[in-house]
């Protein structure tokens, strides 16, 4: 989730060593979401990759647990554009 309104994408969703995209999400809202399939039950390892496409003053990733709250794994602010934010390490959920 972004603080404004895109251009941005999602390049890159890796869920315990798996390439969840099969393509990049471009997006001009504040958010993506990208569902998980159910064959990662459990502690997950996930990591992203994010292009902005124009100044983006704050960002967040979030999980969310259907019927919960969202969780946030990770924030950055600012992204400036034409940067990309790919954590080194993953975050573990939950």
């Amino acid at each position: 989730m972004v603080s404004h309104d895109g251009p941005w994408e999602l390049r890159s969703l890796v869920i315990n060593s798996f390439q969840v995209l099969n393509t990049t999400q471009l997006s001009t809202d504040r958010r993506i979401d990208v569902p998980i399939p159910g064959v990662f039950d459990g502690q997950l390892s996930i990591n992203w990759s994010i292009l902005a496409g124009h100044l983006i003053p704050g960002l967040a990733t979030f999980v969310e647990v259907a019927g919960q709250q969202p969780v946030k794994l990770a924030d950055k602010a600012p992204l400036k554009k034409g940067e990309s934010w790919a954590p080194l390490t993953p975050s573990i959920f939950p």
